[in-house]
């Protein structure tokens, strides 16, 4: 009941409170606002103790909340920076396996090059040869027609040598004979002559 009465007597500015002080008596106006004062003074104590208390709650709230807060920014930064090592290490791997694809069609093709290379020089090398055996073909076959041909030649230098031997063989039998019968005429002569000397 008292505490009521505190209470009630707290609020100044109620009728109440007018109205006790006017009708309580053997109490002063000093110790009645001395009660009411003290009490005033516990009750805002009270207050602020509450009041302290959550102040102090709301502020370990929101430090545990900026505690979760940087946590979970922490976490985000965390994955973002995987991410983007994901990302870079994917990057990666496709570049290589793009300079991979592009070295191997570059060998590729430098094979290929070789490859062609090498048969143009066959085939020019195939080419040449043929050329060769040809030339060496035509040039033993001018060899043998220059051969025959010397060996025609010499056989009709030797047929008109042996023509000429032949010819003259005989312009000579004809000189001998030609002779023998100058011969002859001249001793028919030398005996006709004789004979005319014996008679």
């Amino acid at each position: 009941m008292a505490q009521r009465v505190v209470a009630m007597l707290s609020k100044r500015d109620s009728p109440f409170y007018r109205q006790t002080i006017d009708v309580v008596t053997g109490w002063s106006l000093a110790t009645a606002r001395a009660l009411v004062d003290k009490q005033q003074q516990r009750q805002e104590q009270q207050e602020n103790a509450s009041t302290l208390d959550y102040t102090l709650l709301l502020q370990r709230k929101l430090k545990q909340m900026k505690i979760d807060e940087e946590a979970r920014e922490k976490k985000r930064k965390e994955e973002e920076e995987e991410q983007e090592k994901e990302e870079e290490q994917q990057r990666l791997d496709d570049e290589r396996r793009h300079n991979e694809r592009l070295h191997n069609e570059r060998l590729h093709d430098r094979r290929l090059q070789d490859k062609q290379l090498q048969d143009r020089r066959l085939q020019d090398k195939q080419l040449q040869d043929r050329r060769l055996q040809d030339k060496q073909l035509q040039d033993r076959r001018l060899e043998q027609n220059q051969l025959a041909q010397r060996r025609e030649e010499e056989r009709r230098a030797e047929e008109r040598r042996a023509e000429d031997r032949r010819a003259e063989d005989r312009r000579a039998e004809e000189r001998r004979a030609e002779e023998r019968r100058a011969d002859e005429r001249r001793a028919d002569e030398r005996r006709e002559e004789e004979r005319r000397y014996r008679y």
